[in-house]
């Protein structure tokens, strides 16, 4: 079987997930629960927890996915180690405005710096909705920077041991 990296299972995820529908979120329990990669079941998982306070149609089928108790195990979501979706909202009903910060930390399995990452900034004011800005990158190979600084032969490598 061919696994493909986090990243490009994860972006397809993310752009479907903007309008999802009932049968793509079975689909979706369906997957979790035979994904093998944890850095996909952990972004997943933080991202439906992060949506199941939604007031959207489909946060009916988000916790039902959520209440799995099998699901709730399988997947660590250890921040240092794991691939995020983290949202924050906030809205005033009296104004019709509101404020939605999200953003994404993607690891790779291959290693233990984030490959990529993204934040996005969203306002609502008077029923309209403005996306002021959306930034991500992706970085690939500075393992062995840290490594120069904070391994057993580094600059710093009391401070690598100190923090494992």
């Amino acid at each position: 079987m061919i696994r493909r990296p986090p990243r490009s299972t994860l972006f397809p995820y993310t752009t479907l997930f903007r309008s999802p529908t009932y049968k793509m979120l079975a689909k979706v329990r369906d997957s979790l629960d035979q994904e093998t990669v944890n850095q996909v079941g952990s972004f997943v998982w933080t991202h439906l927890n992060n949506h199941q306070q939604s007031l959207q149609p489909y946060e009916h089928s988000i916790l039902k996915i959520l209440s799995s108790k099998k699901l709730q195990k399988k997947f660590s979501t250890d921040v240092r180690k794991f691939s995020r979706y983290y949202e924050e909202s906030l809205y005033v009903d009296a104004l019709r405005t509101g404020i939605h910060l999200d953003g994404t930390v993607i690891f790779s399995p291959k290693s233990y710096l984030p490959r990529s990452s993204s934040l996005g900034l969203t306002l609502e004011l008077f029923g309209e909705t403005v996306d002021l800005f959306e930034v991500g990158g992706r970085v690939e190979g500075f393992e062995f920077l840290v490594e120069s600084f904070f391994g057993p032969r580094g600059y710093f490598p009391e401070i690598g041991r100190a923090h494992v």
